[in-house]
């Protein structure tokens, strides 16, 4: 009975480290890093629900900017200035 309780309290919290993105199509060292630590896959979906936010905030020119940038810093995350270097 001890046991059961546990698992339930733990699974709301599981139910939260899931990244912004589908695990199963992870293809950079970074993305792979993400999905296999729950604080940081928290952390992803944190950044990632304010860019969305930020997004429906800006009028077309701002939000095609806004992309623009993140693409580039993707980009430069997956060149080695990334999570791996931040959890080495």
């Amino acid at each position: 009975p001890m046991r059961q309780l546990t698992v339930l309290f733990l699974l709301p919290s599981l139910a939260f480290s899931a990244p912004s993105f589908d695990c199963k199509k992870a293809s950079s060292e970074d993305e792979k890093l993400i999905c296999a630590s729950p604080l940081i896959s928290d952390l992803d979906q944190n950044l990632a629900t304010k860019f969305t936010g930020k997004l429906s905030s800006l009028a077309d020119p701002q939000k095609k900017a806004l992309r623009v940038a993140q693409r580039a810093w993707i980009k430069k995350r997956n060149q080695g200035c990334g999570i791996g270097k931040a959890v080495e």
